[in-house]
């Protein structure tokens, strides 16, 4: 779905029981607006290749476990 809408995107997470993790702040607002779901992972990163964002992410991978599971959280923002 890289080249796919926002809308569209929002809509397959939510339907799909899915969150998105992005570096589009556009899904932060939309998250705020709408509420959760799907959950948005806002990855605030500077340009970075592929095996750095996995680094990233299993560095957090105990943060994004714990928001899995928080009700009240629809946002996590990771930097």
């Amino acid at each position: 779905m890289r080249d796919a809408p926002d809308e569209e995107i929002w809509k397959y997470a939510l339907e799909n029981n899915f969150a998105i993790a992005t570096k589009d702040g556009d899904f932060q607002k939309m998250s705020l607006a709408r509420g959760a779901p799907p959950k948005v992972v806002w990855l605030r990163l500077a340009n970075c290749s592929v095996s750095h964002l996995e680094l990233v992410l299993r560095e957090h991978a105990v943060d994004l476990d714990g928001f899995d599971f928080d009700t009240y959280q629809a946002i996590l923002i990771i930097e």
